[in-house]
């Protein structure tokens, strides 16, 4: 008999991606648990779009971290939970060609506006990725 990828138990933490969902909706109610997502990052394979972040150290994640909370700072409040693509450029201190693959996996219709527009300011400034999910699958993903 073969499990399905999402029924799979996960070797690294002996549960499924069901038993995550419940374990965080359990502790966070409002939490939006996009389980598509998660069974990939989980149980999938890396997608293409992600070698800009993938195999990437802790401590680049630890930077990137730091650089998204002096972001709140600058802004007088918390940590925004989605950062447009100029901020995104700033977190992940990268070339802004580069941008454009994580766009795609993390705001989908913003990526197709970049496909028509550009990677111009403006365009870049109306793309909204989830840092939460954005930071977790790259730490998942990391060396």
């Amino acid at each position: 008999m073969t499990e399905s990828r999402e029924e799979r138990r996960l070797s690294f933490i002996d549960c499924s991606v069901e038993q995550i969902q419940t374990a965080i909706t359990t502790e966070w109610c409002d939490w939006k648990f996009n389980r598509d997502f998660w069974t990939t990052i989980l149980t999938g394979e890396a997608a293409p779009e992600f070698r800009l972040v993938g195999n990437r150290t802790l401590e680049f994640w630890i930077r990137c971290y730091n650089r998204w909370q002096v972001l709140g700072q600058r802004l007088k409040s918390k940590a925004p939970g989605k950062v447009d693509g100029l901020e995104l450029e700033q977190i992940l201190s990268c070339p802004r060609h580069r941008l454009k693959d994580i766009c795609k996996l993390f705001d989908h219709q913003g990526w197709k506006r970049l496909e028509t527009e550009g990677m111009s300011g403006p365009a870049l400034g109306k793309i909204k990725v989830p840092v939460v999910s954005l930071f977790t699958a790259g730490v998942l993903l990391s060396q």
